[in-house]
């Protein structure tokens, strides 16, 4: 069975849980994702020594409700300068509560920037990640595009379960950074402001539909395309749910929670 693309996971309102099952069985075998059309020239997405990584051929529809573009430790920086043209990513969660891989995805931050990245990762490693291949000859700026990793679950039998959001860790050099917030971007193509909680994934659901939704949050300056940032602040390792409410442009109202889970380390 051929693996569903990662641009397409995404979830709906009403309380509906982030649509994640076209997940692929094995997070080691991450590849190239057949629905993208590379576009021409050396930039366009093709498999690279380190994942698949290029720009491609935008396709005439987008995914409605919330969908993930970015999940890291701090931010994803880096300068304009040809001597800054390798990053390192990294996620280092437990292997005993996850599978060892990690599948790293990157999307960008405009609605009409088409680029992507899909690899992988081992938590006891790190992917070396060329900015000279693509980003670097496309002028893509970190405040553009966003990366952020996605593993299964692994039960007390070894059995491997749902998948789950990794936050992920990009530096310019192989030493690990102390803890940070972390960084969330979600895109809501409709949305003209939204609100979010978090909780342990063990805690009792909470009722939906609370009368208020605070603090609310706007999308990003200067990108009307429905892109927020939400910083999240340093969690004990585990799994968190995070709700997501969001209000509609012309509304008033705002919708029933979707929930992520997310794997903080």
């Amino acid at each position: 069975m051929s693996r569903p693309s990662p641009r397409r996971l995404c979830a709906a309102g009403g309380g509906l849980v982030v649509a994640l099952v076209a997940l692929a069985p094995r997070v080691a075998m991450a590849q190239c994702d057949a629905s993208v059309k590379p576009a021409p020239g050396e930039v366009g997405y093709k498999k690279r020594p380190y994942a698949c990584e290029g720009m491609y051929i935008g396709l005439q529809s987008a995914p409605v409700g919330v969908q993930v573009v970015s999940l890291v430790r701090g931010a994803l920086r880096y300068s304009k300068t040809p001597s800054d043209s390798v990053l390192y990513v990294k996620a280092r969660p437990s292997a005993s509560r996850l599978e060892p891989e990690v599948r790293v995805i990157g999307r960008a931050r405009q609605a009409n920037l088409h680029w992507a990245l899909d690899g992988a990762v081992r938590v006891d490693s790190q992917m070396r990640w060329n900015l000279k291949a693509v980003v670097k000859p496309m002028e893509l700026d970190s405040a553009k595009i966003g990366v952020y990793g996605l593993a299964r679950r692994r039960g007390p039998d070894g059995s491997l379960g749902g998948p789950i959001f990794v936050p992920l860790e990009i530096t310019r050099a192989r030493a690990t950074s102390g803890s940070e917030p972390v960084e969330l971007i979600v895109r809501v193509p409709m949305a003209a402001e939204l609100c979010w909680s978090t909780r342990n994934a063990d805690e009792p659901q909470p009722v939906a539909n609370t009368p208020r939704c605070e603090p609310r949050i706007s999308p990003t300056d200067g990108n009307p395309d429905g892109y927020f940032r939400i910083v999240i602040p340093p969690q004990p390792e585990g799994e968190r749910q995070l709700a997501i409410r969001w209000r509609p442009r012309g509304s008033q109202a705002f919708g029933d929670p979707v929930h992520l889970s997310i794997y903080f380390w």
